[in-house]
C-alpha cells in the first residue's frame, strides 16, 4: 500500500546528510594568509600578503620581519607590503593597519591583484618614515593602475 506520510518523510529527511555536510563545510575555518618574503619583485615589495585575512596574520606577519630595527632603520630600508587579499576578519584588519603605521611598513596593491574589505583596511595602514630633521611619518600606500582596491560596508 502506497503512504503519503512515507513520501513525505523520506523527501525531507533523504537530503538531511548533504546539507550537514554543506553546513560542516561553510563551518571550517578560514586558512591563514599566506605571506611569503620577496627578493626580485618588479614593484619592489619586500614581502607579500596573499589570501584570506584572519586571526594572527598581524602576528605572523611580525615574525618574518627582522627583529631589532628601530624607526630609524626602517627609513633607512622603506619596507613595502604588497597586499592581494579578498579580505577576511575584520579586527585582524584593523590590527595589521595599526601595525604598519607603527612599524613604517608601506603597502602596494601590485598590477593584476586586488585588495578586498578588510584588506583595503590594511592598505590605509601603509606608512614609510623618512630621516629628514629628524624622523618624520608619512602616509606611504599605492596601487598599479590594474590593480582593485575595494571597500564594502560591514554588517
Amino acid at each position: 500500500m502506497y503512504s503519503h506520510k512515507a513520501t513525505l518523510t523520506a523527501f525531507f529527511v533523504a537530503p538531511l546528510p548533504l546539507l550537514s555536510l554543506a553546513f560542516l563545510t561553510l563551518a571550517a575555518p578560514a586558512q591563514a594568509a599566506d605571506i611569503t618574503i620577496l627578493n626580485d619583485h618588479p614593484e619592489e615589495c619586500h614581502a607579500m600578503l596573499s589570501g584570506q585575512i584572519v586571526d594572527g596574520d598581524t602576528d605572523r606577519l611580525r615574525a618574518i620581519l627582522p627583529t631589532g630595527q628601530t624607526a630609524f632603520d626602517r627609513a633607512m630600508i622603506h619596507t613595502r607590503l604588497c597586499l592581494d587579499s579578498p579580505g577576511g576578519s575584520f579586527p585582524e584588519g584593523l590590527d595589521l593597519a595599526a601595525d604598519l603605521g607603527e612599524t613604517g611598513i608601506s603597502t602596494q596593491v601590485a598590477a593584476q591583484d586586488s585588495c578586498l574589505s578588510t584588506c583595503a583596511l590594511a592598505f590605509l595602514g601603509g606608512t614609510q618614515f623618512w630621516v629628514e630633521d629628524g624622523l618624520t611619518r608619512n602616509r606611504s600606500r599605492s596601487m598599479h593602475v590594474t590593480a582593485t582596491l575595494g571597500y564594502t560596508r560591514r554588517n
